[in-house]
C-alpha cells in the first residue's frame, strides 16, 4: 500500500488536491477535490483505506454525473 505522501503526490500530479489527510488506528483517511479545466463541474471524495483488511471504500459526490467514474478510475490507477 503506497504511503499517504504518495497517494496525495500521484493525485496532485493528476490535478487532484487533497483537502485533508491522515491516519486515524488502522485508518488511512483522504478528502480530495478537483474542477474540470473548463470550469463545468467538480467532484468530492473522501477514501478510507482499511490496511489490516487491506480494503479500500469511499464515497465520490459530483456536480455531474457523468465525472464519477472519470474520479473513480483516477484513484485506481493511483493505486495500482
Amino acid at each position: 500500500m503506497p504511503s499517504i505522501p504518495e497517494v496525495e503526490g500521484t493525485l496532485n500530479s493528476m490535478h487532484v488536491s487533497t483537502m485533508a489527510s491522515g491516519q486515524v488506528g488502522d485508518e488511512l483517511k483522504f478528502y480530495f477535490h478537483c474542477q474540470l479545466a473548463d470550469q463545468s463541474g467538480y467532484a468530492m471524495s473522501e477514501i478510507v483505506f482499511h490496511q489490516s483488511m487491506r480494503t479500500i471504500s469511499g464515497v465520490i459526490k459530483t456536480t455531474r454525473g457523468d465525472l464519477n467514474n472519470g474520479f473513480e478510475n483516477i484513484f485506481a490507477n493511483a493505486l495500482a
